[in-house]
């Protein structure tokens, strides 16, 4: 298991430590922690990988920061 930093998962502007495999990539990761709360594919979404746009394929590696934000946010003012 590996340990990474995920965040703006949920919108509630927080880092949330995780686990994960040895072998997880972004797509897992925004498969577990997002796209089961809903039913948008990745493209909704802004992901970075340390600050760096990324694929989901992407390999992740321990400590690295992924950051999951929409990218159309409705109910706004």
């Amino acid at each position: 298991m590996i340990s990474i930093k995920i965040l703006g998962n949920g919108g509630t502007g927080l880092a949330q430590n995780v686990e994960v495999a040895d072998d997880a990539s972004v797509q897992t990761v925004f498969d577990k922690f997002v796209g089961f709360e809903r039913t948008q594919d990745p493209k909704s979404y802004t992901i970075l990988l340390n600050g760096t746009p990324c694929t989901g394929d992407e390999e992740l590696n321990d400590s690295d920061i992924v950051s999951i934000v929409a990218t159309n946010v409705k109910g706004g003012a």
